[in-house]
Protein backbone atom coordinates (compact mmCIF):
# COMPACT_ATOMS: atom_id res chain seq x y z
CA UNK A 1 0.00 0.00 0.00
CA UNK A 2 3.17 1.97 -0.93
CA UNK A 3 1.17 4.47 -2.87
CA UNK A 4 -2.29 5.01 -1.05
CA UNK A 5 -1.72 7.46 1.66
CA UNK A 6 -0.85 9.70 -1.40
CA UNK A 7 -4.64 10.93 -2.52
CA UNK A 8 -5.30 10.40 0.93
CA UNK A 9 -2.95 13.14 1.84
CA UNK A 10 -4.43 15.26 -0.58
CA UNK A 11 -8.10 14.88 0.17
CA UNK A 12 -7.45 15.92 3.76
CA UNK A 13 -5.40 19.03 3.14
CA UNK A 14 -8.43 20.33 1.21
CA UNK A 15 -6.30 19.95 -2.31
CA UNK A 16 -8.80 18.17 -3.79
CA UNK A 17 -12.53 17.99 -3.43
CA UNK A 18 -14.73 14.56 -1.87
CA UNK A 19 -15.83 14.48 -5.38
CA UNK A 20 -12.25 14.87 -6.90
CA UNK A 21 -11.24 12.16 -4.44
CA UNK A 22 -13.99 9.57 -5.70
CA UNK A 23 -13.06 10.34 -9.35
CA UNK A 24 -9.28 9.55 -8.72
CA UNK A 25 -10.03 6.33 -6.79
CA UNK A 26 -12.67 5.14 -10.15
CA UNK A 27 -10.18 6.38 -12.12
CA UNK A 28 -7.14 4.16 -10.31
CA UNK A 29 -9.69 1.24 -9.58
CA UNK A 30 -10.21 1.34 -13.65
CA UNK A 31 -6.34 1.16 -14.47
CA UNK A 32 -5.78 -1.89 -12.39
CA UNK A 33 -9.10 -3.60 -13.83
CA UNK A 34 -7.57 -2.82 -17.57
CA UNK A 35 -4.68 -4.83 -17.16
CA UNK A 36 -4.79 -8.27 -17.79
CA UNK A 37 -2.36 -9.20 -15.39
CA UNK A 38 -4.01 -7.98 -12.31
CA UNK A 39 -6.46 -11.29 -12.67
CA UNK A 40 -3.18 -13.55 -12.81
CA UNK A 41 -0.79 -12.24 -10.53
CA UNK A 42 -1.72 -11.47 -6.71
CA UNK A 43 -1.34 -8.44 -4.56
CA UNK A 44 1.67 -10.68 -2.23
CA UNK A 45 3.28 -12.22 -5.34
CA UNK A 46 3.43 -9.03 -7.22
CA UNK A 47 5.43 -7.53 -4.49
CA UNK A 48 7.39 -10.41 -3.77
CA UNK A 49 8.33 -10.99 -7.57
CA UNK A 50 9.22 -6.94 -7.98
CA UNK A 51 12.53 -7.06 -8.65
CA UNK A 52 12.37 -10.06 -11.09
CA UNK A 53 9.23 -8.89 -13.29
CA UNK A 54 8.12 -5.23 -12.35
CA UNK A 55 11.46 -3.76 -12.60
CA UNK A 56 12.33 -5.84 -15.83
CA UNK A 57 9.24 -5.24 -17.87
CA UNK A 58 8.62 -6.69 -21.27
CA UNK A 59 6.20 -6.43 -23.99
CA UNK A 60 4.08 -9.25 -22.10
CA UNK A 61 4.19 -7.94 -19.00
CA UNK A 62 0.33 -6.50 -18.60
CA UNK A 63 -0.91 -9.40 -19.52
CA UNK A 64 1.14 -11.81 -16.93
CA UNK A 65 1.63 -8.85 -14.49
CA UNK A 66 0.40 -5.92 -11.93
CA UNK A 67 2.07 -3.04 -10.17
CA UNK A 68 1.73 -3.82 -7.18
CA UNK A 69 1.96 -0.06 -6.36
CA UNK A 70 -1.01 0.30 -8.08
CA UNK A 71 -3.11 -2.81 -6.99
CA UNK A 72 -1.41 -1.87 -3.60
CA UNK A 73 -3.24 1.30 -3.82
CA UNK A 74 -6.17 -0.44 -4.82
CA UNK A 75 -6.67 -3.04 -1.47
CA UNK A 76 -6.08 0.25 0.47
CA UNK A 77 -9.25 1.64 -0.48
CA UNK A 78 -10.83 -1.70 -0.10
CA UNK A 79 -9.94 -2.41 3.80
CA UNK A 80 -10.06 1.29 4.42
CA UNK A 81 -14.11 -0.05 3.50
CA UNK A 82 -14.57 -2.73 4.85
CA UNK A 83 -13.05 -1.64 8.56
CA UNK A 84 -15.21 1.20 8.25
CA UNK A 85 -18.05 -0.79 7.55
CA UNK A 86 -16.90 -3.05 10.53
CA UNK A 87 -16.80 -0.64 13.20
CA UNK A 88 -19.68 1.01 12.46
CA UNK A 89 -17.74 4.10 11.40
CA UNK A 90 -15.43 3.72 14.90
CA UNK A 91 -12.20 3.02 13.19
CA UNK A 92 -10.26 2.71 9.70
CA UNK A 93 -7.17 1.86 8.01
CA UNK A 94 -5.53 4.75 10.01
CA UNK A 95 -5.75 2.26 13.25
CA UNK A 96 -3.92 -0.59 11.98
CA UNK A 97 -1.13 1.62 10.95
CA UNK A 98 -1.09 2.98 14.64
CA UNK A 99 -0.91 -0.29 16.17
CA UNK A 100 1.43 -2.01 13.86
CA UNK A 101 4.11 1.07 14.52
CA UNK A 102 3.40 0.83 18.41
CA UNK A 103 3.51 -2.39 18.58
CA UNK A 104 6.10 -3.50 16.62
CA UNK A 105 8.66 -0.52 16.42
CA UNK A 106 7.92 1.21 19.31
CA UNK A 107 7.95 -1.93 21.91
CA UNK A 108 9.77 -4.47 19.65
CA UNK A 109 12.16 -2.66 17.66
CA UNK A 110 11.11 -4.94 14.61
CA UNK A 111 8.79 -5.14 11.57
CA UNK A 112 6.32 -7.12 11.34
CA UNK A 113 5.55 -10.48 9.78
CA UNK A 114 2.79 -11.60 7.20
CA UNK A 115 0.67 -13.14 9.91
CA UNK A 116 1.23 -9.97 12.45
CA UNK A 117 -0.13 -7.96 10.01
CA UNK A 118 -3.03 -9.97 9.12
CA UNK A 119 -3.59 -9.73 12.73
CA UNK A 120 -2.86 -6.17 13.29
CA UNK A 121 -6.32 -5.98 10.65
CA UNK A 122 -8.51 -8.67 12.70
CA UNK A 123 -7.91 -7.01 15.85
CA UNK A 124 -8.67 -3.20 14.36
CA UNK A 125 -11.49 -4.51 12.43
CA UNK A 126 -12.82 -7.00 14.88
CA UNK A 127 -13.60 -9.48 12.92
CA UNK A 128 -11.30 -12.36 11.10
CA UNK A 129 -9.25 -10.37 8.51
CA UNK A 130 -8.49 -13.85 6.80
CA UNK A 131 -11.10 -13.97 4.26
CA UNK A 132 -10.12 -10.65 2.45
CA UNK A 133 -6.69 -11.05 3.04
CA UNK A 134 -7.17 -14.92 1.39
CA UNK A 135 -9.51 -12.76 -1.48
CA UNK A 136 -7.95 -9.84 -2.24
CA UNK A 137 -3.89 -9.94 -1.23
CA UNK A 138 -2.99 -13.70 -1.83
CA UNK A 139 -6.22 -14.01 -4.36
CA UNK A 140 -6.89 -12.58 -7.37
CA UNK A 141 -10.58 -12.20 -6.96
CA UNK A 142 -12.68 -8.96 -8.07
CA UNK A 143 -13.78 -7.01 -5.31
CA UNK A 144 -17.88 -6.11 -5.16
CA UNK A 145 -17.31 -2.36 -5.65
CA UNK A 146 -20.64 -1.53 -6.35
CA UNK A 147 -21.72 -2.56 -2.64
CA UNK A 148 -18.65 -1.40 -1.21
CA UNK A 149 -18.80 2.33 -2.65
CA UNK A 150 -22.83 1.80 -1.86
CA UNK A 151 -22.17 2.31 1.65
CA UNK A 152 -20.81 5.24 1.58
CA UNK A 153 -23.34 6.96 -0.30
CA UNK A 154 -21.57 6.50 -3.99
CA UNK A 155 -23.25 4.50 -7.11
CA UNK A 156 -20.79 2.78 -8.70
CA UNK A 157 -21.06 2.62 -12.48
CA UNK A 158 -19.02 1.44 -15.49
CA UNK A 159 -19.41 4.45 -17.81
CA UNK A 160 -18.59 2.43 -21.15
CA UNK A 161 -21.21 0.33 -20.38
CA UNK A 162 -23.65 0.25 -23.28
CA UNK A 163 -21.26 2.18 -25.50
CA UNK A 164 -19.92 0.40 -29.08
CA UNK A 165 -16.46 1.17 -28.88
CA UNK A 166 -14.15 -0.42 -31.27
CA UNK A 167 -11.22 -1.96 -30.25
CA UNK A 168 -8.00 -4.37 -31.49
CA UNK A 169 -6.03 -4.89 -28.39
CA UNK A 170 -2.89 -3.50 -29.43
CA UNK A 171 -0.65 -0.96 -28.91
CA UNK A 172 2.00 0.55 -31.42
CA UNK A 173 5.01 2.59 -31.74
CA UNK A 174 6.49 4.03 -35.02
CA UNK A 175 4.49 1.76 -37.20
CA UNK A 176 5.58 -1.17 -34.56
CA UNK A 177 3.45 -3.29 -32.34
CA UNK A 178 4.94 -3.20 -28.91
CA UNK A 179 2.13 -4.74 -26.86
CA UNK A 180 -0.73 -7.54 -27.44
CA UNK A 181 -3.37 -7.94 -25.25
CA UNK A 182 -4.29 -11.29 -24.00
CA UNK A 183 -7.73 -12.27 -25.12
CA UNK A 184 -8.04 -9.42 -27.47
CA UNK A 185 -8.80 -9.82 -31.40
CA UNK A 186 -5.25 -8.80 -32.85
CA UNK A 187 -4.16 -11.87 -29.85
CA UNK A 188 -6.24 -14.68 -31.12
CA UNK A 189 -5.94 -13.62 -34.75
CA UNK A 190 -2.18 -13.67 -34.69
CA UNK A 191 -0.45 -10.30 -34.94
CA UNK A 192 2.47 -10.61 -32.74
CA UNK A 193 5.25 -7.59 -30.73
CA UNK A 194 7.13 -6.45 -33.28
CA UNK A 195 5.16 -6.51 -36.31
CA UNK A 196 5.54 -4.12 -38.62
CA UNK A 197 2.66 -2.52 -39.72
CA UNK A 198 2.71 -2.07 -43.46
CA UNK A 199 -0.91 -1.46 -44.38
CA UNK A 200 -4.30 -1.81 -42.77
CA UNK A 201 -6.81 -2.88 -45.74
CA UNK A 202 -4.39 -2.03 -48.29
CA UNK A 203 -3.91 1.61 -47.30
CA UNK A 204 -1.18 3.14 -45.33
CA UNK A 205 -0.98 2.59 -41.54
CA UNK A 206 -1.10 6.18 -39.84
CA UNK A 207 -2.24 4.76 -36.46
CA UNK A 208 -4.68 3.10 -34.60
CA UNK A 209 -6.64 6.67 -33.71
CA UNK A 210 -6.88 6.99 -37.14
CA UNK A 211 -7.80 3.42 -38.34
CA UNK A 212 -10.65 3.17 -35.79
CA UNK A 213 -12.22 6.23 -36.23
CA UNK A 214 -14.43 5.11 -39.26
CA UNK A 215 -14.95 1.25 -37.72
CA UNK A 216 -17.73 -0.30 -36.49
CA UNK A 217 -17.50 -3.48 -34.04
CA UNK A 218 -17.56 -6.48 -35.88
CA UNK A 219 -15.64 -4.36 -38.82
CA UNK A 220 -12.65 -6.58 -40.38
CA UNK A 221 -8.97 -5.34 -41.37
CA UNK A 222 -6.92 -6.84 -43.41
CA UNK A 223 -3.49 -6.25 -42.09
CA UNK A 224 0.01 -6.77 -44.27
CA UNK A 225 2.82 -6.79 -41.78
CA UNK A 226 6.74 -7.45 -42.26
CA UNK A 227 7.98 -10.19 -39.62
CA UNK A 228 11.20 -11.42 -39.79
CA UNK A 229 11.81 -10.53 -42.80
CA UNK A 230 8.68 -11.40 -44.49
CA UNK A 231 5.67 -9.90 -45.15
CA UNK A 232 2.22 -11.72 -44.06
CA UNK A 233 -1.13 -11.03 -43.90
CA UNK A 234 -3.72 -10.89 -41.34
CA UNK A 235 -7.95 -10.50 -41.03
CA UNK A 236 -8.32 -9.02 -37.89
CA UNK A 237 -11.91 -7.99 -36.19
CA UNK A 238 -12.91 -5.39 -34.72
CA UNK A 239 -14.31 -6.16 -31.28
CA UNK A 240 -16.37 -4.57 -28.92
CA UNK A 241 -13.38 -2.89 -26.53
CA UNK A 242 -13.42 -4.97 -23.06
CA UNK A 243 -11.90 -1.85 -21.11
CA UNK A 244 -13.89 -0.69 -18.00
CA UNK A 245 -13.93 3.31 -16.96
CA UNK A 246 -15.46 3.51 -13.71
CA UNK A 247 -17.18 6.10 -12.40
CA UNK A 248 -18.06 7.11 -8.52
CA UNK A 249 -21.16 9.41 -8.41
CA UNK A 250 -22.39 11.27 -4.97
CA UNK A 251 -25.78 9.67 -3.93
CA UNK A 252 -27.21 13.23 -2.48
CA UNK A 253 -30.01 11.50 -0.17
CA UNK A 254 -27.70 9.97 1.91
CA UNK A 255 -29.19 7.89 5.10
CA UNK A 256 -28.24 8.20 8.62
CA UNK A 257 -25.65 4.90 8.34
CA UNK A 258 -23.91 6.19 4.67
CA UNK A 259 -23.64 9.66 6.60
CA UNK A 260 -21.51 8.06 9.30
CA UNK A 261 -19.45 5.86 7.38
CA UNK A 262 -18.78 8.51 4.80
CA UNK A 263 -18.04 11.01 7.55
CA UNK A 264 -15.57 8.52 9.13
CA UNK A 265 -14.09 7.72 5.23
CA UNK A 266 -13.68 11.18 4.09
CA UNK A 267 -14.25 13.73 7.20
CA UNK A 268 -17.16 15.16 5.72
CA UNK A 269 -19.92 14.83 3.98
Amino acid sequence: MTSYYSGVILQRMGKISNQGYANRIAAEISSVENTPGNHLESAAEASWDAWIKYYRPNENSRNQTVSYYDKGMLLGHVLNAWIIKSTQGQKSIDDVFKFLYQAYYKKLNRGFTDPELEDAFTRVAGTSAKPIFESYIYGVQTPDYKNLFNEFGFTWSNTNEGKSIPYLGFTVMAGKITSVYRGASAYVYGLNVGDEIVSANKTSFEGLDKLLADKKVGDTILFSVKRDGLERSFIVPVQQSPLLAFSLTDQKNLTENQKKLRLKWLGSL
